[in-house]
């Protein structure tokens, strides 16, 4: 049985952990009697609150930076697409980013992170079993901290890729000018000769 008590900070399983042999209802809240085996010592029903965050600022600027990251990297990508492929083959291109961001992002990142999350849980509904039913108590330092370094290393390797892409990107399109600028510098020096040539005319 699963009732969390809170006393000075510290959670308790269930009031039968900590003896306690009575309860009282004060304000639509549980209070429990006589815990901690007859030192009379009154606990509340469920889990302690964390302390108040003291560093909210820095979480802030951590989830704005990876938000950003993620956001410039998909804007990068369909730009890295649309100037590294001919014409005739830019839909074909995007639609296989969009398979190959499914296949590779979309789909292993609910189990992924499934399991990270599952792998914080203190307490489950039913311990042991095959079914463990869903998790009643997470370890709350480690939940956090698995889920945010995911998150950071998943974002970190993305922009890593997108930057090492960017350079193959562009000397590709840069070679492509290059071949048409040489296209057209021939073409010009070409029509001088035409012309010439046009206007010499053969002797009567």
């Amino acid at each position: 049985m699963y009732v969390p008590l809170c006393y000075d900070g510290q959670t308790y399983k269930s009031p039968c952990i900590v003896g306690c042999d009575g309860y009282t209802t004060i304000d639509d809240k549980i209070h429990y009697t006589g815990c901690l085996c007859g030192q009379n010592i009154t606990m509340v029903d469920g889990i302690c609150q964390p302390e108040t965050c003291n560093a909210p600022y820095i979480y802030m600027v951590c989830a704005i930076f990876s938000m950003a990251s993620l956001g410039s990297c998909v804007s990068v990508g369909i730009n890295i697409i649309m100037r590294s492929v001919s014409e005739d083959d830019k839909s074909f291109a995007l639609g296989i980013q969009s398979s190959l961001a499914s296949l590779l992002a979309w789909i292993p990142a609910p189990i992924l992170y499934g399991t990270i999350i599952d792998s914080t849980c203190n307490i489950w509904e039913f311990p042991g079993a095959k079914d463990r039913g869903y998790c009643m108590e997470y370890f709350n330092t480690e939940y956090k901290t698995k889920y945010l370094w995911m998150t950071l290393g998943t974002v970190a390797v993305t922009c890593l890729l997108c930057a090492a892409a960017i350079p193959a990107s562009g000397m590709k399109k840069y070679k492509e000018l290059e071949k048409l600028q040489e296209k057209a510098n021939a073409a010009e020096e070409s029509k001088p000769e035409e012309n010439g040539k046009l206007e010499v005319s053969p002797a009567l």
